[in-house]
């Protein structure tokens, strides 16, 4: 299933890629791997590439810059299936460099959705198309979440907890006149008492 989502979504990014990067030609397939017409070998095994990955998650491209030869994506992280506490909502990506195997992300535009399996690097993190990396879709969402479950979204839904609000019952206050019925008679019982003692000492 990995790799049949990949390949439909990851063809386009090889392709680009390679119009602005050198490539090697064809590499020789193995075992669990895939070759894109650029050469870059893709791993075809989603578990081995989640297990590779520091992090995994999704997010919008906001801009793409060059670096010393690295394209340097700037990301707004919307959800995260692994290690969620260690991204920030806005993450810095960057491919790797020197790019001889041809599996560069290449320039990537603003708005692109794309779901990243990278590694940190210092203050950033590293991805190219070998382990998985591509666009945002169904098959490939589904993919990792057979693996990782469902995740956490940024967006204030998926598994993030929400608050339930309980009905509490009102009982109308009792009438005034009920709350000092009481009181009264034990006022007047004790002036009758006193009556009656009065009356007692003057016999």
């Amino acid at each position: 299933m990995f790799r049949r989502t990949f390949a439909a979504r990851a063809a386009a990014l090889s392709l680009g890629a390679a119009l602005v990067l050198p490539t090697t030609g064809l590499v020789a397939g193995t075992a669990g791997a895939s070759v894109r017409p650029n050469g870059c070998l893709v791993s075809a095994d989603v578990k081995d590439s989640v297990a590779w990955a520091d992090v995994v998650f999704r997010g919008k491209v906001q801009s793409t810059t060059r670096e010393k030869r690295r394209f340097v994506y700037l990301v707004h992280v919307d959800h995260v299936w692994k290690r969620d506490s260690v991204l920030p909502d806005t993450a810095r990506v960057q491919s790797p460099t020197p790019n001889v195997s041809g599996c560069s992300l290449g320039r990537l535009e603003a708005g692109d959705d794309m779901v990243f399996l990278a590694r940190a690097k210092g203050s950033l993190f590293e991805s190219d198309l070998s382990r998985g990396t591509a666009p945002s879709g169904t098959d490939l969402v589904n993919d990792i979440e057979g693996e990782l479950g469902p995740g956490t979204s940024r967006n204030g839904s998926g598994t993030a907890p929400t608050a339930e609000l309980t009905k509490v019952e009102t009982v109308a206050p009792r009438a005034v006149s009920r709350l000092t019925a009481p009181g009264a008679a034990l006022v007047l019982l004790g002036l009758l008492g006193l009556v009656g003692i009065g009356f007692a000492k003057r016999r």
